[in-house]
């Protein structure tokens, strides 16, 4: 587990990095001192979505709890899922504002190619919300299967949670068509992000 915990802090904070460097180097080529007051407002925004990102991080670990006691349910306290949920939402409000607002400062300055750059950035925004996340960790034993049945019915609780997984349980049409468009897109996603972390993190900097 530690293992594990120890690969996702690292794709998430080269990811972070990547984010950081696109959005100064965007605010940088725009000029954006020279647009005072939207440049304020941007920053503003980005810091709190910096604390914003923190607190869903910190959460996540207190939500993270041990248990052998089947009547706690999920393990992860009601209170914070809702924290989590609040968090994520003001979180997407603030990257909504941001990215309007670099639209907005790049009207400015036609003849530039800014929209690329604002989807990569969105792109990348969208990743670091979407991070993995342990919600509950849970001992099973794999030679008597001790501590496996708890886990199953933890485990069918919390997909019960509507709030956490909202497409659980939805109807949907899927057409060959359709799936390989959503594969094709998945696999850009993961080739997008791979190539920005090459060009970004250092070899030999993996933990």
């Amino acid at each position: 587990m530690k293992r594990v915990h120890m690969e996702i802090e690292w794709q998430v904070q080269s990811v972070a990095e990547v984010l950081r460097q696109k959005e100064d180097e965007f605010m940088h080529d725009l000029n954006a001192q020279h647009q005072a007051e939207l440049f304020a407002k941007w920053e503003r925004e980005r810091e709190h979505r910096d604390k914003g990102l923190t607190i869903i991080d910190q959460l996540c670990m207190k939500g993270c709890c041990t248990t052998d006691k089947p009547h706690e349910g999920s393990h992860v306290p009601d209170t914070v899922i809702k924290e989590m949920l609040d968090v994520l939402a003001n979180l997407k409000t603030q990257h909504i504002m941001m990215q309007q607002i670099q639209q907005q400062m790049a009207t400015t300055q036609p003849g530039k190619e800014w929209a690329p750059r604002v989807q990569e950035m969105h792109f990348l925004r969208q990743q670091r919300v979407q991070r993995p996340r342990i919600l509950f960790t849970h001992g099973v034993s794999s030679r008597t299967g001790q501590g496996l049945h708890t886990l199953r019915r933890a485990l069918a609780v919390l997909i019960q949670d509507a709030r956490l997984f909202v497409h659980v349980g939805a109807k949907v049409t899927l057409n060959y068509s359709m799936i390989e468009r959503l594969a094709q897109q998945g696999r850009a996603q993961a080739a997008m992000t791979t190539q920005l972390l090459r060009l970004t993190v250092p070899s030999g900097s993996r933990p």
